[in-house]
């Protein structure tokens, strides 16, 4: 069973991820000197949003993944698995269940935002 049924469903979790980002202290500090925003494509929803990590700040927005840093392209249920943290991101990508559009050296660095989106994603969904 897919975790989303629909896109709306999808935006009303990444609104609750984001909330809890933005509570983060650590990952603000984390993210002082980022410039990054990650667009990501969910293909069985036809839903995008984007997540943007910029001096000490997070946020978040519904519509076009394409003017981001880095967009991947995935399913409802392989983004489910990589923040739940029950899929690791790096081998999704090797394995082709994720594709990358832009750098992966940058997608990679991203990488260091995973724990602070896995446990939000949790907070969100739980």
């Amino acid at each position: 069973m897919p975790p989303f049924k629909t896109a709306e469903e999808l935006y009303a979790v990444v609104t609750r991820m984001t909330t809890a980002l933005q509570a983060n202290d650590s990952l603000k500090a984390k993210c002082a000197q980022t410039e990054l925003s990650v667009g990501f494509t969910v293909t069985d929803l036809k839903a995008e949003f984007a997540l943007r990590f910029a001096k000490g700040q997070v946020s978040s927005s519904t519509g076009s993944a394409k003017d981001t840093t880095v967009d991947v392209s995935l399913t409802s249920a392989v983004l489910d698995g990589v923040f739940s943290g029950k899929q690791d991101a790096e081998s999704a990508y090797t394995y082709g269940s994720l594709s990358l559009r832009g750098s992966e050296y940058v997608a990679e660095g991203a990488l260091r935002f995973m724990r602070d989106i896995i446990a939000a994603y949790k907070a969100a969904t739980a």
